[in-house]
């Protein structure tokens, strides 16, 4: 028996094709066995995966020993370490990912499927080792053709792999990456973000180009004439839906310093909160017009406050949120958006409390579109008149 390597190299070199001709034939009869058993135990599809995951692993490795001995010379000790290292990390993590994903999946005792676990960190690794490998490989390829085929495979086999082990799904676990090539096509504007049609995805760009138009027409951004002409032909197109929407962001835009101002407090939806908080304005502002009508050295008849003296003591009726409510009802008229602004135009009240009006307003004309009188009277004698800059008190 020959014991040196020199003797060895040498029978390879003389009967190296026989021996691989053997080889190929015992290996040809391997496999016809295990594919006849495998037929017989309904697990065709399973045998063919691991046949191709097996030929995948051979030819990377036999790339990489023709790396460590033609390219990098190492010696045939080392040589091998590299021939077998590559692809038995890619198995070992191939197999720990498998526990991990078994590990983590919930079945019923039926056997059912519950939740579906996750390849885990391994999983993860198996990519990149056979990415990894891949390139080494590619990179010492003699050919054009020969570049791709080298670095596709090993990953196609890496593919192959996830797709069986996650065929029940898989469940994403804690934590997730900031940037993915998804996000980022969201982020340029390339895929939508939902799963929207066509239609509605035509849609809604038309009406944010519509939207950022208008905001440079009404800021007189240069140049102001092209992009008049350019909302101008955009609306052209656009149904009376997105004109009402398109508007109601650029309000939306304009007021949006007004709506974000921290120095206001977070609005009331108590109706009574809001006229209290309302009580100290409206009591100046009734004040100054008594002093304006009956001059200036004449006591002034202020908004829930008694004269005093000997003359009669009367009282000013306060304007409540139910005046306001009824002035902003009859102020409506069908097409006009009800927002804090137009409340707060109509009815002159404040911020506060056009806020704790706004969520009663559009429940009203839900229920009831058509608007009441514009005028409303009550048991005290007073009529609640809506003006354009807000409601006043007219006593009989």
């Amino acid at each position: 028996m020959p014991t040196d390597l020199d003797t060895w190299t040498a029978l390879w070199r003389s009967y190296g094709y026989q021996l691989v001709l053997v080889g190929l034939v015992v290996t040809a009869i391997v496999l016809a066995f295990t594919l006849v058993v495998a037929h017989r135990r309904g697990h065709t599809n399973q045998w063919v995966a691991r046949v191709a995951s097996i030929a995948v692993l051979a030819l990377s490795a036999e790339g990489m020993w023709v790396v460590a001995r033609e390219r990098l010379h190492l010696p045939v000790v080392l040589a091998a370490a590299v021939f077998f290292v590559a692809e038995a990390l890619m198995v070992s993590a191939a197999l720990q990912a498998r526990r991990h994903y078994e590990r983590t999946t919930e079945r019923d005792p039926g056997g059912r499927l519950i939740r579906p676990g996750h390849p885990g960190p391994h999983g993860r690794a198996v990519w990149v080792i056979a990415a990894v490998a891949g390139g080494i490989v590619a990179l010492n390829s003699k050919s054009a053709v020969e570049v791709p085929l080298r670095l596709a495979l090993p990953l196609a086999a890496a593919y192959m792999w996830q797709l069986a082990l996650t065929a029940d799904g898989t469940t994403r676990p804690a934590g997730a990456w900031r940037w993915t090539p998804r996000r980022l096509l969201v982020r340029l504007g390339a895929i939508d973000p939902t799963e929207a049609d066509l239609t509605t995805a035509d849609r809604e760009r038309r009406t944010a180009t519509m939207t950022v138009t208008a905001r440079r027409v009404h800021a007189s951004a240069w140049p102001a004439g092209w992009h008049l002409m350019r909302l101008q032909r955009l609306a052209a197109n656009a149904d009376p839906a997105m004109v009402t929407e398109v508007a109601r962001r650029v309000r939306q835009a304009h007021r949006i310093r007004e709506l974000t101002d921290p120095t206001v407090h977070e609005p009331s939806t108590n109706i009574s909160d809001a006229v209290s908080a309302n009580t100290t304005a409206a009591r100046d502002q009734s004040a100054s017009n008594a002093s304006d009508a009956h001059g200036a050295n004449r006591p002034a008849r202020t908004a829930g406050r008694r004269t005093t003296g000997s003359a009669k003591r009367t009282e000013s009726r306060r304007t409540t949120a139910e005046d306001y409510l009824a002035a902003a009802r009859a102020a409506w008229e069908p097409g006009v958006e009800v927002d804090v602004g137009w409340i707060r135009d109509v009815t002159g009240c404040s911020r506060t409390t056009a806020y704790a009006l706004l969520p009663q307003l559009r429940e009203h004309l839900a229920n009831d579109p058509h608007t009441p009188p514009a005028s409303e009277q009550d048991g005290s004698g007073v009529n609640v008149v809506a003006f354009a800059n807000g409601p006043r008190t007219v006593h009989r």
